[in-house]
């Protein structure tokens, strides 16, 4: 029999009990975006916003639903994902620019999303949680 192994470290996992951002709608989020600069309060709407989306997409196709729970759960994805498409894009373009002013390129080909925006996440507080934005510090 061989040596089990475990390939991922227990402590980093991090498992979703509720709905995140509850109550909020995309249009809130992204006024909310709006209204603060910092990288930390960008990271912040991101974490919520990104595993909103991932809460969302995991509830669609649950044995439960029908047919028009999942079409509500699908159009409500879509609101979500396209803001979550916004707020990558301004994380990369701050990435970017971060770069450009060191003299560097920040590359963003060949990498999913997650991975692109991860250097920025972290140094603003954020972990993987395997596949949810965690707070690292637990201060949110």
């Amino acid at each position: 029999m061989s040596e089990i192994k475990l390939l991922e470290d227990l402590n980093k996992i991090a498992i979703m009990a509720s709905e995140t951002i509850k109550g909020y709608t995309p249009d809130q989020m992204r006024e909310m975006a709006s209204k603060y600069d910092s990288d930390e309060a960008l990271a912040a709407v991101y974490a919520s916003v990104s595993n909103k989306t991932g809460w969302i997409g995991h509830d669609i196709g649950e044995p439960e639903n029908d047919e028009e729970t999942n079409n509500r759960l699908k159009k409500e994805l879509d609101e979500w994902w396209k803001l979550e498409k916004e707020l990558y894009a301004e994380i990369v373009s701050r990435l970017q620019k971060e770069n450009a002013e060191k003299g560097t390129t920040y590359i963003t080909s060949g990498k999913g999303m997650w991975y692109i925006v991860k250097p920025f996440m972290k140094r603003n507080g954020f972990r993987d949680g395997a596949g949810w934005w965690v707070d690292e510090y637990g201060k949110r």
